[in-house]
């Protein structure tokens, strides 16, 4: 039999400022000295879990509040992970350290993201490779719009672990008029076999962000009902995020979506799904949601579940 429970720690660091935790640095605060550092097991969510999405044992040393590339604030962070880096897979690689820069530069009516990691790993566990990605972040009338282009590479053949690649992913939303409801059309479309540089188990692949229909429930054994890898594939979700009370605790998310597969065909599909949300007091929330998908080649699928969660 297996138990759901272990000992193993998910996540215990430190972080702290320099200049507050060593007064004498910068006594009169005219340094500059703000740098921000953090140790210990951590979750790394990178270009908002597409590059990265699990919990490293790292270190990691931030510069912010500077005027670098002319923006408004720059934050510039250097990292170094050398333990419990889950691959692309989804599965620890003991062999494996990452070494990344990440760097944030807010404009006038845009938010430039650079991220950029080195995994060094054996052959036998996947072997080395890299990871980068850039973003913008703008407002195009009233349209909230997000577009990332992601690549990743590989020393040597491609695996599930690592693997060449690429991924375009589009992110637009609007509020709907006289109401504080969300619309949003999430867009993807991937070039080969894009791979995350660390993806924890219960993540599932990249393309969790296009919506409920594609995003892993991070407990059980509850399947999207469409796939979440990027491998050759392009796809989209629209959804409508309906507030049903004044104080937002409860809430309708309604979506549709489809996935193509642009090599074989296999698991092209179309979804639509249903989530109905309720707080309970402070830091209960009930979750119940549905699915259907129309699936090519094989039998279609339904899915329900329902979840009680409870936040410490």
């Amino acid at each position: 039999s297996e138990t759901g429970l272990d000992a193993d720690i998910e996540t215990f660091f430190f972080e702290g400022d320099v200049a507050s935790l060593f007064r004498f640095i910068d006594p009169d605060s005219v340094r500059k000295a703000d740098y921000h550092v953090t140790i210990g097991r951590q979750p790394l969510v990178m270009q908002q879990g597409l590059l990265s999405m699990a919990p490293l044992d790292m270190i990691g040393i931030t510069r912010t509040s500077t005027y670098a590339l002319g923006s408004n604030s720059t934050r510039a962070t250097l990292l170094y992970a050398w333990d419990n880096l889950f691959r692309n897979d989804n599965r620890t690689d003991p062999n494996a350290s990452m070494v990344g820069v990440s760097v944030a530069a807010d404009y006038h009516k845009q938010l430039w993201e650079f991220d950029a990691l080195f995994v060094d790993s054996e052959p036998e566990t996947g072997g080395d490779s890299w990871h980068a990605a850039i973003a913008v972040d703008t407002q195009i009338n009233v349209v909230n719009t997000t577009l990332r282009l992601l690549g990743s590479g590989v020393d040597g053949p491609d695996s599930a672990t690592a693997s060449d690649g690429a991924l375009l992913f589009g992110q637009f939303s609007v509020i709907q008029p006289f109401t504080e409801n969300l619309i949003y059309l999430n867009t993807f479309y991937g070039h080969d076999r894009f791979a995350s540089a660390a993806r924890a188990p219960s993540a599932g692949g990249p393309l969790g962000q296009t919506g409920i229909l594609f995003a892993a429930v991070g407990m059980g054994r509850f399947a999207p009902a469409l796939g979440n890898r990027a491998d050759h594939a392009f796809g989209a979700g629209l959804g409508w995020q309906i507030y049903t009370d004044a104080e937002k605790r409860s809430q309708w998310l309604l979506e549709a979506g489809f996935r193509n597969n642009r090599e074989t065909g296999t698991g092209d599909a179309t979804a639509v799904a249903a989530r109905y949300q309720q707080a309970l007091g402070r830091r209960t929330i009930a979750l119940v949601e549905g699915y259907h998908a129309w699936r090519s080649g094989v039998e279609d699928i339904t899915g329900l579940r329902a979840e009680l969660r409870v936040k410490f």
